[in-house]
Parts: structure tokens; sequence; C-alpha cells
């Protein structure tokens, strides 16, 4: 389409004429902004529930303890017999050779660390987009 001049333009709007809009314009075009939807924020479920959490969280503090004792560094407490039932089953387990107590507990460590550097960026994310 070839582009047209100023002359051209007012040419063009002289021929479509001039209406004016109905007295109730206004009010129509408010009605129908009022009933118009405006977009909803999208709630995003979290990848690893609370549930999950504190099933991992349990997991750990066993493993901590499993690690312990076997290290020789858990004592005995005479108030919970059923605990020393439990660390005489631990310690006949037999165990890799290797330092992968230290990997382990590094990983997690490590895990843990991204996991709130995770949930501390999304509440920031969350703070400053609404």
């Amino acid at each position: 389409m070839p582009e047209m001049n100023d002359n051209d333009l007012r040419k063009l709007f002289q021929a479509a004429g001039h209406a004016k809009p109905e007295r109730d314009l206004t009010n129509r075009i408010m009605a129908r902004v009022a009933v118009t939807r405006i977009a909803e924020p999208v709630v995003v479920a979290p990848l690893i529930s609370k549930r999950a959490w504190v099933t991992i969280a349990i997991a750990t503090g066993l493993f901590f303890l499993c690690a312990l004792s076997l290290s020789g560094l858990g004592g005995t407490n005479p108030s919970f017999p059923w605990m020393d039932r439990l660390l005489d089953g631990v310690a006949q387990l037999k165990m890799p050779e290797g330092a992968w107590p230290q990997w382990t507990i590094g990983f997690s460590v490590l895990a843990l660390f991204f996991a709130l550097l995770g949930h501390y960026t999304e509440r920031r994310m969350r703070k400053t987009a609404f």
C-alpha cells in the first residue's frame, strides 16, 4: 500500500464521515471492562513437598546417627535401650572402605545449601513480581 500524505488522509476521513457515539457508549464500555477477568497469578506447587522435606530430614538424621555410631563417636544412653539395639545392628553392617562419609556429608551440605538458595531466590522473585 503506498504511503498517504496528509491531504489524502484528510480526504479519506471526510469521505468516511463523522458519527457521534451513542450516549451510553462509555457506560457500556465500563460495564464490559468491569466483568472482564484480569490475569490471575499462577500458583506453582513446590517441586518437593513439606512431607518430602520432613522425610529427607529424618533420613539425614538417621544417616548421621549411623555414621556417628560407626565412627565410635556416638555414646550409649541408658534411657533409650532400643537405641543400643539399633546401634548394635548398624555396627554389624559392612561399610565400604574409603572416604565416602566425607563425600556424602559434603554432598548433603551442598544439596541443602542449593535448596535454601533456590527457596530464597524464589521468595525474592515472588516479592518483586507483584
